[in-house]
């Protein structure tokens, strides 16, 4: 399975399990990754999930984890 069949349109929302088990990093989202680790201060996990969101154009994520607020142009919806 790739990124591109999990994309079913514009307002998906992408759990981190199914993007990090599911998914292979290219390199180009591997760098991203890299630097969100090293300029932003998220974790691995977190840096890989927003690389590939990113790269594909998604721009929304559901999570409790406000380190997601650091990353400039996504927008987390936190549930309640």
């Amino acid at each position: 399975m790739t990124f591109a069949d999990l994309v079913k349109g514009d307002s998906l929302f992408v759990d981190a399990n199914t993007l990090l088990y599911h998914c292979t990093l290219d390199p180009i989202c591997g760098l991203a990754c890299t630097e969100l680790c090293q300029q932003i201060g998220l974790l691995t996990n977190d840096a890989a999930v927003v690389a590939l969101m990113l790269s594909s154009g998604l721009t929304k994520i559901a999570s409790n984890d406000a380190d997601f607020d650091r990353v400039s142009g996504l927008t987390r919806y936190a549930p309640v």
